[in-house]
């Protein structure tokens, strides 16, 4: 019922309903925080309450049913043809025109985020915006900076998302809840909207490895810049496919691949300085072996280490490039993503994208243990170029090397582990490690194919695997991507966890 809600009102607040019976009703509200419910009323002895309750549900005021006034469509023999945003540019509100009538990106479920971006036209200096609104809760902002203040800081930094305007808590869950005796009171949550530069899709929608290459180059060195320029100092802390976009036609160089979504981003000191990983932060697929062992610090068999670092976000980067050339593809010439078969996944991607982090983090482990990695046990397709596959093979040794130093320091003991970790998050390491990882990069770029794959452009690049939804071409993936997103947080982890026998073996391997 949320679902279906969530996914016919794409402009809502919230979602009412009734239950009736013979006898008695009851009033309920769905929001993205959850439902209320009022207790049971008998109609039949308050006929009046009834009514008005009939009347609200049935009021012909967009606001009284939950829909955002300030996206208003236009119709034409009762389809939608148009429409328009009103939002706030940096100076004062201002109608955007919408492209389309749907949102390039929704999730679907009602309870939780409620990520939905417009794509908006610009006519007076000729360019297309993305309007982003998203709910946060209440304990998240009271100690995390919205995304908005997150991207204030990247302004002007190449290949960073830019920000155009903002609304901050625009809309409150207590302004839209009933206050109805023997209701059910859940979190209480804000939206925030944000209005941003719009760049072109995600980097599974490639051309030829030329495109793909620069555009993760150019994603690269705008996460050192987030991260080491003084004026951002910002972790990513989400690297995933969906989140490094292709640059717009014509893109100059450093915006050929543009990071977005700074939203679970913070500052690389604090991260540092308070021991705090945050382990559930970003997509369980992509994250490195360091923050897959952090994860469930709460659970028997693990024990948090450390933070979140660089080195852990370029790790992503190698999982991100390694699931896009690991996609089943005929030729470039007639590009296809075959899915909905459990043959067609690759066997390491079906590991990493498991529920079980111990799992996930395990199949990492072994990828890792072998000297040089071998493209054919892999399963990559025979007609990447040699230039792609050496760029695999040649990412794979620094990737590995981080990886088994932090599985040994892990093995010296917390103080010792933790001074280990300072060291090796020093700016000078960091910056010789970006400058290794970037010209591996720039010589694939140099020898790669510009051979063109026209199919790509009308083929959707596919929804991240999720082993659960093997059979389900990409639906059910995105629903299990919008559970994980609607329950992110950023624990505490406990202390002094002793880890499993099972797990010490498969860390060791490493070393």
């Amino acid at each position: 019922m949320q679902s279906n809600a969530s996914s016919t009102n794409l402009t809502g607040f919230f979602f009412r309903g009734l239950w009736i019976t013979e006898n008695s009703l009851r009033l309920f509200h769905f929001d993205r925080a959850g439902c209320q419910y009022s207790e049971k009323i008998d109609y039949h002895n308050s006929p009046k309450v009834f009514i008005k309750i009939l009347l609200g549900l049935t009021s012909i005021r967009e606001e009284d049913i939950g829909f955002d006034t300030s996206i208003k469509f236009t119709f034409s023999d009762g389809k939608k043809v148009g429409g328009h945003i009103l939002t706030h540019d940096g100076r004062k509100p201002t109608r955007y025109p919408l492209v389309g009538t749907k949102p390039i990106y929704h999730l679907p479920h009602l309870q939780g985020r409620g990520v939905t971006c417009w794509l908006v036209e610009d006519r007076r200096r000729k360019r297309e915006l993305v309007v982003k609104d998203s709910w946060e809760s209440e304990w998240e902002e009271s100690y995390i900076p919205s995304e908005s203040e997150l991207l204030k800081k990247a302004v002007g930094l190449t290949g960073i998302m830019q920000l155009v305007g903002s609304e901050d808590k625009r809309k409150s869950i207590c302004a839209l809840r009933l206050p109805c005796v023997g209701a059910r009171t859940l979190s209480v949550t804000f939206q925030w909207r944000i209005l941003t530069e719009a760049y072109g899709k995600d980097i599974g929608h490639f051309t030829s490895e030329k495109v793909l290459f620069r555009a993760m180059r150019d994603g690269i060195a705008a996460h050192r810049t987030l991260a080491l320029d003084a004026q951002s100092a910002l972790l990513h802390r989400d690297i995933s496919r969906r989140n490094i976009l292709l640059g717009g036609d014509g893109a100059e160089p450093g915006w050929r691949g543009v990071l977005i979504d700074l939203d679970k981003s913070w500052n690389i000191h604090e991260l540092s300085t308070s021991d705090v990983a945050g382990y559930e932060v970003g997509t369980r697929m992509y994250k490195s072996i360091s923050i897959l062992r952090g994860s469930g610090a709460d659970k028997p068999g693990y024990r948090e280490f450390g933070w979140h670092d660089c080195y852990d976000d370029l790790e992503s980067v190698f999982y991100v490039l390694l699931d896009i050339m690991l996609e089943k593809r005929l030729s470039w010439e007639g590009y296809r993503w075959t899915y909905g078969k459990k043959e067609d996944i690759p066997q390491i991607i079906q590991e990493w994208a498991n529920d079980d982090e111990k799992e996930a983090m395990r199949s990492k482990v072994k990828f890792f243990t072998p000297q040089e990695l071998d493209l054919d046990a892999i399963g990559l397709e025979p007609f990447w170029s040699p230039a792609a596959r050496t760029l695999l093979t040649s990412l794979f040794k620094p990737i590995k090397k981080i990886a088994k130093l932090k599985s040994c320091y892990w093995k010296t003991g917390r103080n010792l582990a933790i001074e280990c970790h300072y060291e090796l998050c020093e700016r000078e390491n960091l910056e010789e490690y970006y400058a290794e990882i970037l010209a591996l990069f720039d010589t694939a770029i140099e020898d790669g194919t510009e051979q063109p794959c026209p199919s790509a452009l009308s083929t959707p690049a596919r929804t991240p695997f999720s082993p659960a939804n093997i059979n389900t071409p990409g639906g059910m993936a995105v629903k299990k991507r919008a559970r994980e997103e609607a329950c992110v947080v950023t624990p505490t982890p406990k202390r002094g966890r002793k880890m499993s026998d099972d797990v010490s073996e498969e860390i060791s391997s490493l070393a």
